[in-house]
């Protein structure tokens, strides 16, 4: 059963919310009159940005759903809110598209960089390298570099990391 509830999130709180959510991502309030939706609706927008943010009357009686979405980040970008990057890759300079959401989305991470540097050796003499949990593709793209016989298999749970590292191994050419 539920009941009732009464709780105030400020704009510090509602910012890190929003720095929760991947791009595109979404925030529903379903709030009433009577416990502020005004006030709430100039928050979120305040947050989230005013084109941002959907206000819809719904069941009657005064409340109202607010939707918040998260659009853009503010980074320069390329489709679909990509960052092109300027990495080097196992000795490769190579310019690749990371996204905001996905692991990693600043280019290449300090650990990434130390696992691909310590298993260059054997990744020239590999036949076959599974990136499990690939996001936009460094280890295995990087693997195909070091090895051009290689036979590279890259795994995400999120076809958008997917569509990502299938774009960027084709900006290589890979």
């Amino acid at each position: 059963k539920l009941s009732r509830a009464s709780f105030y999130m400020d704009s510090e709180q509602l910012a890190f919310i929003k720095d929760s959510l991947k791009l595109d991502g979404s925030l529903y309030l379903l709030t009433h009159k009577r416990a502020g939706a005004g006030s709430h609706l100039e928050i979120l927008e305040k947050v989230f940005g005013s084109d941002s943010v959907i206000s819809t009357e719904v069941g009657g009686g005064g409340y109202r759903l607010i939707n918040a979405r998260k659009l853009n980040d503010g980074r320069a970008e390329v489709a679909s809110g990509r960052t092109l990057v300027d990495m080097e890759l196992a000795g490769h300079k190579v310019a690749l598209e990371t996204a905001p959401g996905l692991f990693s989305k600043e280019g290449l991470d300090i650990g990434t960089k130390t696992l691909i540097d310590s298993v260059t050796q054997n990744i020239k003499q590999a036949k076959h390298v599974l990136d499990l949990g690939c996001s936009w593709g460094a280890i295995g793209i990087a693997s195909a570099l070091v090895n051009d016989e290689v036979r590279v298999t890259m795994v995400d749970i999120d076809p958008r990391a997917i569509e990502l590292a299938k774009d960027n191994i084709a900006s290589l050419n890979l």
